[in-house]
């Protein structure tokens, strides 16, 4: 073996006489007799393959449109879940505001009234007390 060279190893795609199929299924019946015979049987393995080809890559399609389908499926629901949560917790959130805004206008009407009391009693007891002065200087 020493002194026999083997082939350059070739890259890439194999040829098609390296991958050629010895299968019952792929060889012709009976051996045509006319090169036209022997053309259409081409013809016809060759749609047949392509054929195939094209049906395998279209359930390819359909499987991939499928999954990506159901992926953004997934998706808007997850995100619309992830919004109503969002929404429910800012909803929580501005009633709890309203009340505390409710209660804080409730204390300034309350301390409101309480200062018109206070001015009201300073008020008349300031004037009890102006016209106790004006009527000693009378």
């Amino acid at each position: 073996m020493a002194g026999k060279k083997l082939p350059p190893r070739r890259h890439g795609r194999p040829s098609r006489a390296a991958t050629s199929r010895s299968d019952p299924d792929h060889e012709p019946a009976s051996i045509s007799s006319t090169p036209a015979d022997l053309l259409k049987d081409l013809n016809s393995a060759v749609d047949k393959r392509n054929k195939d080809k094209w049906q395998k890559l279209r359930m390819q399609h359909r499987a991939r449109v499928k999954k990506t389908e159901e992926g953004i499926q997934s998706m808007a629901h997850s995100n619309k879940l992830a919004l109503m949560k969002r929404r429910k917790a800012q909803i929580k959130q501005l009633a709890e505001l309203v009340k505390k805004r409710i209660e804080l206008e409730a204390e300034i009407v309350a301390d409101m009234q309480t200062l018109s009391d206070l001015y009201e009693a300073a008020s008349g007891e300031l004037q009890t007390i102006l016209t106790s002065r004006l009527s000693r200087l009378k």
